[in-house]
This record gives C-alpha cells, sequence and structure tokens, in this order.
C-alpha cells in the first residue's frame, strides 16, 4: 500500500510551489519596513492586515469553488495574488501595503481552502494524518528555499516581487492538469465555526491556538533575527532554520497520530512547543547555533498543532461537510492568526525581543490544559470503533490492495451518557482499518 494516495501528488506539488513565491516576499516586506525605520507594531499591523483578509475570503470563497470547481477556482485566486505581489513594489508603504496584503488574504483564503479540502477529499482515515504531514512538510520545503533566497535578493529591488508573480502563476499548472482527480460535485454544508466547535471543541481551539503562535512567529521572526545581529545578510538563514524544524517535526508526528489518539499528539506537541519557548529564552543567548538549534525545536513542536487539528477534525466529517470544514477551520485559525501579532508585538515592547518566545510559551500552556480538559471529558471508544470511513469514488488510486471498510449504524447512545455523536448522528462502526480514536471530539 502507498504512503499517500498518488492523485494527492500534483495538490501537494502545488502548495509546495506556491510556499517558495511568497516565503521569500513576505520576510522581504518585514525587512523592508525594518529599514525604514518602522517598529514592531507596524509590522504586526502588515500581518494582521493580511489575516483580516482571510477572514473576509471566508465568506466569499465557498461560492466560487462550488461554481467553477477546485482547479479553476485555484488559477482565479493565484492571479489575485500575483497581481497584489507586483503592487507591493508599484506602490509605497505602509498604507498601501496594508490594503494589498488584505486582498492578498482574501485569495489566500480561498486557494488554501481549495488545498486542503481536495486533500481531505482524497484521504482516507488511514492516511490522512500523512497526507497533511506531507502537506505541510511540502509546503515548508518550499518556504526553507524561498528563504534561503533573501540573502540572495537585495530587498529593495523588485526581484524578488517578480519572482513571486512568476511562482504563483506557476502553482496553477498541476491544479489545472488533475481536474480529472477533482472532489465529486456535492452538496456542499456550511459549517460555521460555532458549528465547527460543537463538532470538535478540541480541533476549533486548536486551530485559534495554532495561529496564535505561528502567526506571531512567522511576522515577527523576523524583527528578533535583526535585533540578535543587526545583520540583513543572517536573517534567512534563521527563518530556514525556524522553518526547517517544522518540515523535520511533520512527518513523524502525523505518522504517530494516525497509530494512536490524536488527542495525546497535540497535547505532546503544546508541552515541547512551551518547553522549547522557555529554554529558547534561558539558554538563547549563550551561542547563535544554540539559538537556531532551539528556534528550529519551537518551531518544529509549533508547527504540528494545525495539521493535526485538522486531520482530527476531519476524521468525524463526510464528504459534503468538507469544503465548509475547511473554510470555518482555516476562519477560526485567522482569528488566533489576528490576534497573535497583536499580543506577540506589545510583548516584545514591554519584555524586548524575548517577549515573542513568553507569548508563545503562554499560548502553549493554555492549549496543552485544554486539551487535558477535554481528555476528561470523554473517554476512548473501543478499537473496533473508528470515524467515518471515506466514500467510495474518493477510494485514491493504486489503493486496490486496501480492505474496504464495512460500515454500520450503530445505535443511538443512551440519553446522558456523554457519547452523543457529531451533528447528532449515530456515528458508524467501522471495521477493517487499523485506526483507533475517540468517539467524540
Amino acid at each position: 500500500m502507498a504512503l499517500i494516495p498518488a492523485a494527492t501528488i500534483p495538490v501537494l506539488t502545488c502548495n509546495m510551489v506556491r510556499s517558495l513565491a511568497f516565503a521569500p516576499l513576505s520576510t522581504i516586506l518585514v525587512l523592508n519596513l525594518t529599514l525604514l525605520g518602522f517598529g514592531p507594531r507596524p509590522v504586526a499591523l502588515l500581518t494582521m492586515a493580511g489575516t483580516a483578509g482571510l477572514i473576509v475570503g471566508s465568506f466569499f470563497c465557498h461560492a466560487i469553488i462550488n461554481r467553477y470547481r477546485h482547479s479553476n477556482a485555484y488559477a482565479l485566486f493565484a492571479g489575485v495574488m500575483s497581481v497584489g505581489a507586483i503592487l507591493y513594489w508599484m506602490l509605497p508603504p505602509a498604507l498601501a501595503w496594508y490594503m494589498i496584503a488584505f486582498g492578498i488574504g482574501m485569495a489566500s483564503f480561498g486557494s488554501v481552502v481549495v488545498i486542503e479540502s481536495w486533500l481531505q477529499a482524497l484521504s482516507t482515515n488511514v492516511t490522512r494524518g500523512r497526507v497533511m504531514s506531507l502537506y505541510m512538510i511540502l509546503g515548508s520545503i518550499g518556504s526553507v528555499g524561498g528563504n534561503l533566497l533573501v540573502d540572495v535578493f537585495k530587498p529593495q529591488t523588485v526581484t524578488p516581487f517578480l519572482f513571486a508573480v512568476v511562482l504563483v502563476t506557476v502553482s496553477s499548472v498541476p491544479m489545472l492538469m488533475n481536474r480529472r482527480r477533482m472532489p465529486p460535485a456535492v452538496a456542499p454544508k456550511r459549517m460555521s465555526p460555532l458549528g465547527l466547535l460543537k463538532v470538535s471543541p478540541l480541533a476549533g481551539v486548536s486551530a485559534v491556538v495554532s495561529g496564535l503562535m505561528q502567526n506571531a512567529m512567522w511576522g515577527l521572526m523576523p524583527v528578533f533575527a535583526l535585533s540578535r545581529d543587526n545583520l540583513i545578510g543572517g536573517v534567512g538563514l534563521f527563518m530556514a532554520c525556524f522553518i526547517t524544524g517544522g518540515v523535520l517535526a511533520q512527518y513523524p508526528v502525523g505518522r504517530l497520530s494516525d497509530l494512536t489518539s490524536r488527542r495525546w499528539v497535540l497535547f505532546a506537541t503544546y508541552a515541547a512547543t512551551g518547553s522549547f519557548a522557555l529554554v529558547t529564552i534561558a539558554l538563547g543567548g549563550l551561542s547563535v547555533t544554540l539559538l537556531l538549534v532551539l528556534v528550529a525545536l519551537t518551531s518544529g513542536a509549533s508547527a504540528t498543532v494545525y495539521p493535526q487539528a485538522a486531520a482530527y477534525l476531519n476524521d468525524y466529517l463526510d464528504e459534503s461537510q468538507r469544503i465548509g470544514a475547511s473554510a470555518g477551520f482555516l476562519l477560526l485559525w485567522s482569528v488566533g492568526a489576528i490576534l497573535g501579532p497583536l499580543g506577540a508585538s506589545e510583548m516584545m515592547e514591554l519584555a524586548g525581543p524575548a517577549g515573542l518566545f513568553w507569548f508563545v510559551a503562554a499560548v502553549a500552556a493554555c492549549g496543552a490544559l485544554y486539551t487535558l480538559h477535554r481528555r476528561s471529558v470523554r473517554s476512548a471508544p473501543p478499537i473496533s470503533e473508528s470515524p467515518l470511513a471515506p466514500t467510495p469514488q474518493m477510494a485514491p488510486a493504486g489503493a486496490a490492495n486496501i480492505v474496504e471498510p464495512v460500515v454500520e449504524e450503530a445505535p443511538p447512545a443512551a440519553a446522558g451518557d456523554g457519547a452523543e455523536p457529531p451533528h447528532g448522528l449515530a456515528p458508524p462502526v467501522t471495521r477493517g482499518l487499523p485506526r483507533h480514536d475517540e468517539t467524540a471530539p
């Protein structure tokens, strides 16, 4: 049996190229603002403007995807992002850049919904953790390569902006060529953030926590790097180490979550994130090498929260819910992503550059405590029970040797026993899948 469904490869490739396009541009924008004398707050506002665009995009991306289908919708979103990239060069900072970031954020939300909902539809409950981990790995590889180019590009030249335009356009090619593998046309079910929280409170809260930590680090890590050595030539390498940590942690954690309880995996990632952040504060000043290692470890732990929470949520969804759930999940992440840079920038104003890691440690501690709370509310089911099985038409290519699961309707849970399933429906009992997890999120 293949490690991942072959049909996911073009979609994963698209995401990697897209990340390669915008990773250097994001860092270049922060460097330009810093060189022009802007402090942490204006930089945080740029990140927040993009995230605000993500939230607004959540209200109309469903209609575009359903009308034009996944491949054509992605091409449309990529075109908007390409125009925005060149407008960064044409218009002066900082107000115009906030408006551009807002527009790119709207298109970026749609492109991520296309990619993630497509991957979820092509995955089974047995492979979903690995697929989402590879999604993050390849995206991070693109980001690492892009940030290494920061030291090659000159911040105040047109080259990084044209680079982004070209690669975002190229990222549409594998999507357009993968038309025959698009998810089937089903009537989508919209899922609000509150509805998503009812399906899986832990997944929804983890989306917010991931946004708080990751967007704070993505937006303000270049500022932290400049405060350490004040050398522009070192920022690209610093960011590459930051992203590499996330790359190396993704597949082992994803594989582990496919074999055991995703809740315990989420708790471990929260605990590791907070611990590494505190060690970075305590020992990061001893040497640059040690600092780079600790930053990579902190990033590696925190970067696994998002894909594992997304996989955990999708274990309990059917095909018609995936687009709506992906949008709702991203919307919750966006809420955290708006507040994260703001909170971290204020902490940096109070505690200096190390305030970024104090903020991350505090947020990770809250995530760990909430995960323990959810474990105390609901207990694990018998191993014979498993979340929803994939629909037959979405079985991945080359998976004929997988035992076809037999799905039976389980009897309704007794009132007051604390085992009511998502959406008030009786959960199916699936046999033939080696996966085991909680009956209720």
